[in-house]
């Protein structure tokens, strides 16, 4: 759509294949820096809290407060 309606350069391409993979591979790796990211900030934000958990005989002293009623609340369950 970009080539066709706002460059205009569909007539200069002989197969869209091209675009569409080089569009695929930099999506592909956008998902996968942003993933990788997510993944590094959830395991270091379970380790603080396994810490924590550790350091204060099994229930977390620091974070906010509804952090602490969610864990009781899960712990009821």
């Amino acid at each position: 759509m970009i080539m066709k309606y706002i460059t205009k350069d569909c007539d200069e391409v002989s197969s869209f294949w091209g675009p569409v993979g080089i569009v695929g591979i930099c999506t592909f790796l956008t998902a996968s820096i942003f993933l990788g990211l997510f993944d590094t900030s959830v395991n270091a934000m379970m380790t603080c809290l396994a810490i924590d958990m550790d350091h204060h005989n099994g229930s977390p002293a620091k974070g906010p407060p509804t952090f602490h009623d969610y864990i009781k609340e899960s712990e009821q369950k």
